[in-house]
């Protein structure tokens, strides 16, 4: 492929549309379609060009990770238009709702448990009604036994109060 090779923006978007979500993108066509949008006064067009395609080539080292701003990638390098958009929308705000979107399919069994974790913070989410009641349960005895303990050292701290200044 040709370096800085112009990009056709008015029939890349009528080929966008004609194709759909799933229309795939070279790095140059899709750095010169968000690098139009996103250019400022200060800013040529071969500039915005190469600064979109070096944050595009970044955030495909990300991987896939939306939170980090990764981007997916066909397997010949490309990118769907639906990709382009969600990781534009996220860089850029609004300035890419013309282009199509494809819904995203997440399948979850109920019947498994669900471990979300960020940094040291672990959630559990139960997988039935019955790993839920054992969840209540075992919260209800981890609770009690915290007041227990919570109670104790009160009172051991009151009775070494009393003990160093004659009242509680």
């Amino acid at each position: 492929m040709k370096r800085n090779k112009s990009v056709d923006l008015d029939a890349l978007m009528q080929r966008i549309q004609a194709e759909g979500a799933k229309c795939l993108l070279t790095r140059a066509e899709a750095a010169a379609l968000v690098a139009t949008r996103t250019m400022d006064k200060h800013d040529s067009p071969r500039g915005a060009k190469n600064r979109i395609a070096m944050k595009l080539k970044r955030a495909e080292a990300k991987g896939t990770d939306f939170v980090t701003g990764g981007i997916e990638t066909s397997a010949d390098g490309g990118y769907t238009a639906h990709e382009i958009r969600r990781w534009a929308t996220r860089l850029f705000g609004e300035l890419f709702n013309d282009l199509p979107v494809e819904g995203r399919v997440f399948s979850v069994s109920i019947n498994e448990n669900i471990r979300m974790t960020t940094g040291t913070d672990h959630v559990r989410l139960p997988g039935s009604l019955d790993e839920s009641h054992r969840d209540i349960l075992d919260l209800r005895a981890q609770l009690a036994r915290a007041l227990e303990n919570f109670w104790n050292m009160e009172s051991a701290r009151r009775l070494n109060l009393h003990a160093r200044f004659g009242r509680t």
